[in-house]
């Protein structure tokens, strides 16, 4: 008769992890679970960051000189109407719409490239570009453009008694330098205004002049300006000091028109016999 065995030894336990193991595993697949889903969020709202938030930081860049208005679109690409103002002065549109676009970009390094166009100011976009890590290293590209002297109104007194109006049209060459704690920081570059058909509400005679503005872009931004041909004669230097202009001048009419321009003289600055001096 055959013999039947049965093996009832039993199995052999099948391999574990150290239960202190398993343990540690947990908390790490919930990091990288919570670390994924907050990067994915802030890419998110990076990519749909709506180009109406972009209002309020203009403004506090600027110190409220400069507000966005009625924008659409992003951050990355979008259109806005640019508002010029102060707390001495009235707020003033410039015309049309103003575009944007933001690319993020490589050569060699990271570069973050900004272009600006707009219908009625410029003849070419404007175009920055900021090397984050070649010690925060950027570039404004040459651009020329044009706009009305209405906008001066904004700053306040002497320029909102005086109401000029006039032609302003401006060419900059490559200008250079870093963006710092305190803002934009110069290094090299320059630009050209010229004002042309200027008049003034306050005034009989019209046009008052032609005249030229350079800036000279250094450690610091250097004004100057000089008159080519008209009645009011304007001539001073100044100097951009953090958010301000610290300018210093002379004005004075030709003797035909001496007395019909006291009035412009007067609001321009403190007389001085015949000259007004020029103190912004």
């Amino acid at each position: 008769m055959a013999s039947i065995y049965v093996d009832l030894t039993p199995p052999p336990p099948s391999p574990t992890l150290p239960r202190g193991a398993r343990v540690a595993r947990a908390p790490r697949a919930w990091l990288w679970l919570l670390l994924s889903s907050l990067v994915g969020g802030v890419l998110t709202a990076l990519v749909a960051f709506p180009a109406r938030w972009l209002s309020p930081w203009v403004s506090e860049l600027s110190q409220h000189r400069l507000v966005l208005t009625q924008a659409q679109g992003s951050l990355w690409q979008g259109q806005a109407q640019v508002a010029l103002g102060s707390d001495q002065g009235a707020w003033h549109s410039l015309p049309g719409r103003w575009q944007w676009q933001v690319k993020l970009g490589w050569q060699g390094q990271p570069l973050v490239r900004v272009q600006l166009q707009s219908e009625c100011c410029l003849n070419t976009p404007l175009v920055w570009e900021w090397m984050p890590l070649q010690q925060s290293r950027w570039v404004l590209h040459p651009t020329q453009g044009q706009a009305d002297a209405a906008w001066l109104e904004s700053l306040g007194s002497p320029w909102n008694t005086l109401r000029l109006r006039a032609r302003l049209a401006w060419q900059s060459d490559r200008i250079e330098g870093r963006l710092g704690m305190s803002g934009l920081q110069f290094a090299s570059g320059q630009a050209r205004f010229s004002v042309s058909e200027l008049s003034s509400v306050v005034s009989p005679i019209a046009p008052l002049g032609r005249y030229q503005v350079q800036i000279a872009l250094k450690s610091s931004a250097l004004v100057s300006i000089q008159t080519e041909e008209g009645p009011l004669r304007i001539s001073g230097e100044g100097e951009w000091v953090g958010q301000s202009l610290r300018f210093r001048g002379l004005a004075s009419a030709d003797d035909p028109h001496h007395e019909a321009l006291q009035p412009v003289l007067s609001v321009l600055g403190q007389r001085q016999g015949a000259q007004a001096q020029l103190n912004f």
